[in-house]
């Protein structure tokens, strides 16, 4: 059986997703030169879970 989720996890997850989307969004409207300061203002998201919702924004391109 799958463990269930808590409703305050899976907020938690949601809010991750979105400031997710949101890296996301401002890496692709910034320019060359800003982007390694975006990137290190948000090092708490740079983990495995970014990467491959990059990969999915990338393939919807």
């Amino acid at each position: 059986m799958p463990h269930a989720s808590s409703p305050i996890q899976l907020a938690m997850n949601e809010q991750r997703l979105q400031a997710y989307n949101a890296l996301i969004y401002t890496l692709l409207n910034s320019e060359s030169g800003e982007k390694e300061a975006i990137l290190n203002a948000q090092l708490e998201l740079l983990d495995a879970e970014l990467g491959k919702l990059m990969q999915v924004s990338a393939i919807r391109r």
